[in-house]
């Protein structure tokens, strides 16, 4: 059985995977809904030597910027979508704690996937380059000779960040 040793833990948890996705000024009971429902639906099972599955939420982290653990955490939102948490023999959620559970990390998961993407600007390729000024004039030159050539990455010549543009590229352009 849970021991009320470990509530100061949760709600730590719940802060820190919230306060570090969710804007300055957040909600508190937010936050502290998420530890009280890990407290009572999860920690039970997920704690401990040998805690169900392998998870540990005593020793999870919760850095969300970390894809791997991000990965984890959308596993456990999935899980308790899709009913499969708590399991029959536990207590069954009520719609509104499974719905603010799912309201408040999938916000958090959802602005940490947001924040790790990265935009990679790109020029066109030579050929890319080649038929857009082809197709804008209507004529065709010949290019190849005063275009430098692309970077290949991975076998391709169109993945982004290969395609940087120097000064003396843009020059030539």
């Amino acid at each position: 059985m849970f021991e009320s040793k470990c509530l100061p833990w949760m709600i730590l948890i719940a802060t820190s995977l919230i306060g570090r996705t969710i804007a300055v000024g957040a909600d508190q009971s937010v936050r502290a809904s998420l530890g009280t429902f890990l407290q009572r639906h999860c920690v039970e099972c997920h704690a401990g030597d040998t805690p169900e599955s392998g998870l540990n939420l005593e020793t999870c982290s919760v850095d969300l910027t970390d894809g791997e653990v991000r990965s984890r955490w959308i596993d456990l939102y999935d899980r308790v979508a899709a009913g499969e948490m708590p399991p029959k023999s536990q207590t069954p959620l009520s719609a509104d704690d499974r719905g603010r559970f799912l309201e408040s990390l999938g916000t958090s998961l959802s602005r940490a996937d947001v924040a790790s993407r990265q935009v990679v600007l790109r020029r066109l390729n030579r050929n890319e380059y080649i038929n857009t000024v082809s197709d804008l004039f209507g004529i065709y030159v010949d290019l190849r000779s005063t275009l430098p050539d692309d970077v290949v990455e991975q076998g391709f010549d169109t993945i982004g960040s290969g395609l940087s543009l120097s000064p003396e590229q843009m020059v030539l352009y």
